[in-house]
Order: structure tokens, then C-alpha cells, then sequence
């Protein structure tokens, strides 16, 4: 072939190959314009909304303002105590033999109705971020570090002064105002409330991260009240604040009780004190105001569907069980969030779950042994588990106050009672037998029924027309199907758990 007929060969080959490069090149580029088009129309209608929003916002902010001069005053402290139960000093244990219990007619058949499920209509989130979300602070680069929980945070500094002189309605209204000028600090409690969604946290976990942080952006107490009260106030939590003549307190409306938290009655709704570190609980009356801020509020949820994403500090736990020593995995961060809950009601911690970290450690010894086991025999060995591989002591003995422990606490702590034994026994039942479990809330106990899929003799009681027999993982020797002695002709209040 010439050279000639081998230069055409190539250039008929080159040239539909040229085109069809240039026509995918064209094709792109028209994507990447439409592309364009598509995003700066988003980016238009996105400025938008966050100019209705800004508008929105600053009109909430100036109607609150004008109520808030004029609805403050006095109002009476309250308070609700735990439950104090008498506690046995020591363990309880079966003084007959088990098994003759279990040939017993069921001696407990009680339809229970009413039960305290864990009803938190808060299921929405509602929290929005000012319109100043996409303001940086001017300094960007000058920033600090928060430990929350041991978890590290940057926070960008603040510049400009916002101080409270002293207390009084004009002042705390000045403030705000001030607060609403300052475009940095509102820049960085949205950033820090975008952070608290990346940590998976709960409500409760926003008020603490925004009281931590309120420590590095000022030097008195009531200063950082007031920031974390106008943060959770403008991001849609129904909060209040009080005041007597030392202290300014943080005031939350809660969807469920806390013990031992003074509160005032408002409008039928109770707004508990949430103090700051540091902060004594007021012994009189306090004023506060009766002025709610305009728009969508959500009362504070305690719930805890999910655990925090903290960092994790490993802790390790030596459970002894059937002699042999069992090393349980705890994260020390998490142990701290936890420990920072008030008292609440007990189905909290009946329906927040276990870390995965400590349950993959349980597996390894309790899986081997429930393996190839019929269900009552697994519930069976669990309860023995939970009765003697904890040991016993009351709250008072080891906290001096009634204080009731999540699952992860009870696997931390040295010693458990009643209440913390029944949390934990449910999980574990949940987990590795699948069982529908529920709390039994005694007056002067905490203990557990199963629903199993077979009928076994023993005490048992109904609820929502299923038999739940009783399962008492602080009854020492105590079988599925046996209640405590003295509980048997009692009607408990029931906790459901998910």
C-alpha cells in the first residue's frame, strides 16, 4: 500500500473520531451549563428562604422582645422527689426451693391497663438554624477547643464585648438585643448546633453542648445562662429563664418529669431549673416571665432512641459469672453523658439502648452459653446472670441519693439495685431472645415480666391481653415465673418497653 493510501486511511479514520470528541465536548459542556443554571436557580431560591426566614426570625425576635418587658413575675419553686423505696441492704434471696415454685397454680392475674409508655409526640425535628447560618466569623482562623465529653469541638473566638452589669429585666432584654448584633456568636451557635446533629445528639445533649460551649465564650454564670437560653430559644426549645438576686437559672419545659430539679408551674406545664455547673438551686421563689417566643416550640426530650457519637475513651469492666472473669467494653465518654442526666422517669432508661461496644463483649461469653438452650432456659440463664454477676448495693449506699443508672452506667458502676438490674435484664432479653419484656414499677421495687410464646406455670399478669410472667433479676435463685415474697398480691405500675 502507498504511502499515500495509508495517509487517507488515517485521516478517514481521524476525522469521525474528531467529531464525535467535539460533539460529546459540546454535549457536556451544555450539561454543565444547564447544570449551572439548575444550581444558581437552587442558590437563588435557597437566598430566598433564607431571607424570609431572616425576616421571619428578626419579626419572632421583636415581638418577644416587646412581651418580654412586660410579662415578668414572681413565681413559686416546686419539687418533685424520686421515688425512695426501702431497699433491702442486702440482695434478696429465694428461701425455698425454686422449683417447687414452679409446679405452683399461677398465683397473679391482674389486667393492667394504663401503662407508662414512652410517648414523646416530639418525634419531628423542627430545629432550624438562624439566617446568619452561612456567616463566618471574621477571625476564622482564631479558634479554640471545647472538650464535650471528651470530644474535641473547634470554636472559632468571638470578638466584642457582651456582658450582663447586673440582674435585672432591662439588662437581660439588653443582652439580647446585643446577642442579636452579634453576627459571630450567632454564626457559631449554628455551628454548633449543625455539631450537635453530626454527634446524633438528643435534645437533652444540645443543652449540654450549648452550656459547655457557653463557657468559652464567657467568664460568669449568668452570661452563659443567657447565651444558652437565647441559643435554645431561637432554635425552637420552649425555655425559659428565672432569676433571684445572685443567680439567673435556665428554665426547660420537659416532655417527661425529672426529680429533684426545683420548677414552676406555668399555664398547668412545669419548667424545671437546669443548672449550670457550678450553680446552686434557688431556695425561694424566682421571677420569670410568661411571654412565649412566637412560631413552633418543642418541649425537651429526654428520649434516647440513638447514643451520642462521642469519642470514645475505652474503659474495661471485670464481671465475675459461674467463676469465670468477663471483660466488658465501656466507653468512658459516653459513661460521662450519661451520668450528666437529673433523675427522670423510669421508662428513659428502660428504652435507651445498650452501646454496641459492650453488648459485642457480652456476646462472646453469653452467646457459647445460650447456644442449643429452649427459650424459658435461655430467660432462665440470663436472670441468673444479671443476679449474681452484679453486685448488690443501694443508690444511697453508693451515691447517697436515689439515682437511677442506664444500662452502659450499671455495666460501669461497681455495685447496682433493683431499678438498674431491671433496665439492663430487658436489654439483654431483647437482644438474645427476642422476647417482648416489660417493666413492673412495685412501690417499693423494680423488677420485669416476659411474655414468653409458650405458657409456663409461675406468677404472671396480663397486659394489652397477653401473659407477661414475672422475671426478677434481683431475686436471688428467683426462676422465670416466681415474684418476689410480698409482691405477688400487688398491682405494679407497668413500663413498656420498645
Amino acid at each position: 500500500m502507498s504511502q499515500k493510501n495509508h495517509s487517507f486511511l488515517k485521516l478517514s479514520f481521524l476525522i469521525p473520531l474528531l467529531v464525535i470528541v467535539l460533539l460529546s465536548a459540546t454535549r457536556s459542556l451544555a450539561q454543565e451549563n444547564r447544570k449551572t443554571k439548575e444550581q444558581q436557580e437552587f442558590d437563588k431560591f435557597q437566598q430566598e428562604i433564607t431571607k424570609g426566614y431572616s425576616q421571619f426570625s428578626q419579626r419572632n425576635d421583636s415581638l418577644f422582645l416587646s412581651f418580654l418587658n412586660k410579662s415578668w413575675k414572681e413565681f413559686a419553686l416546686h419539687e418533685e422527689q424520686a421515688k425512695r423505696r426501702p431497699k433491702p441492704i442486702d440482695q434478696p434471696s429465694v428461701k425455698i426451693k425454686p422449683d417447687s415454685a414452679q409446679g405452683a397454680p399461677s398465683k397473679q392475674m391482674i389486667e393492667i391497663i394504663d401503662a407508662e409508655k414512652n410517648d414523646d409526640p416530639q418525634e419531628s425535628d423542627p430545629l432550624q438554624l438562624d439566617d446568619e447560618s452561612n456567616l463566618a466569623p471574621d477571625n476564622p482562623g482564631t479558634t479554640s477547643t471545647m472538650e464535650f465529653f471528651g470530644h474535641p469541638i473547634p470554636l472559632s473566638k468571638v470578638s466584642g464585648s457582651l456582658s450582663l452589669p447586673s440582674i435585672s429585666t432591662a439588662n437581660i432584654i439588653e443582652f439580647y438585643e446585643k446577642y442579636l448584633q452579634n453576627k459571630e456568636l450567632i454564626a457559631n451557635a449554628n455551628e454548633l448546633i449543625r455539631e450537635g446533629k453530626e454527634l446524633r445528639l438528643n435534645d437533652w445533649g444540645v443543652v449540654q453542648l450549648m452550656m459547655i460551649a457557653s463557657e468559652y465564650y464567657f467568664s460568669t454564670t449568668n452570661n452563659r445562662v443567657l447565651f444558652t437560653w437565647i441559643t435554645l430559644l431561637r432554635n425552637g426549645y420552649d425555655v425559659k429563664i428565672g432569676y433571684d438576686r445572685k443567680q439567673i437559672f435556665l428554665l426547660a419545659n420537659l416532655t417527661c418529669k425529672i426529680f429533684s430539679n426545683p420548677y414552676i408551674e406555668l399555664n398547668s406545664q412545669r419548667f424545671y431549673i437546669i443548672p449550670l455547673p457550678g450553680q446552686d438551686a434557688p431556695t425561694e421563689g424566682i421571677t420569670s416571665f410568661e411571654a412565649t417566643y412566637p412560631g413552633n416550640t418543642r418541649l425537651l426530650s429526654l428520649r434516647l432512641t440513638e447514643l451520642p457519637a462521642l469519642t470514645e475513651y475505652p474503659t474495661t469492666r471485670t464481671l465475675i459469672y459461674q467463676g469465670d472473669a468477663l471483660q466488658v467494653q465501656l466507653s468512658k465518654s459516653l459513661i460521662q453523658f450519661l451520668h450528666s442526666y437529673p433523675t427522670c422517669e423510669l421508662m428513659i432508661y428502660f428504652n435507651t439502648p445498650l452501646s454496641e461496644k459492650a453488648m459485642q463483649s457480652l456476646d462472646k461469653r453469653l452467646l457459647p452459653l445460650l447456644e442449643g438452650k429452649t427459650e424459658q432456659e435461655q430467660v432462665n440463664l440470663l436472670l441468673e446472670f444479671v443476679q449474681r454477676a452484679f453486685p448488690y448495693k443501694t443508690d444511697d449506699q453508693q451515691f447517697g441519693e436515689e439515682r437511677y443508672l442506664f444500662g452502659d452506667e450499671s455495666l460501669y458502676f461497681p455495685f447496682t439495685d433493683c431499678e438498674d438490674r431491671a433496665v439492663i435484664f430487658v436489654k439483654l432479653i431483647k437482644r438474645y431472645t427476642g422476647l417482648k419484656a416489660i417493666g413492673l414499677d412495685y412501690p417499693d421495687h423494680v423488677s420485669t415480666a416476659i411474655r414468653f410464646s409458650i405458657q409456663i406455670p409461675g406468677d404472671f399478669l396480663i397486659f394489652e391481653g397477653d401473659n407477661y410472667f414475672i422475671c426478677d433479676p434481683t431475686y436471688i435463685g428467683a426462676k422465670p415465673g416466681m415474684a418476689m415474697e410480698g409482691m405477688q398480691h400487688i398491682n405494679p405500675i407497668i413500663i413498656a418497653c420498645e
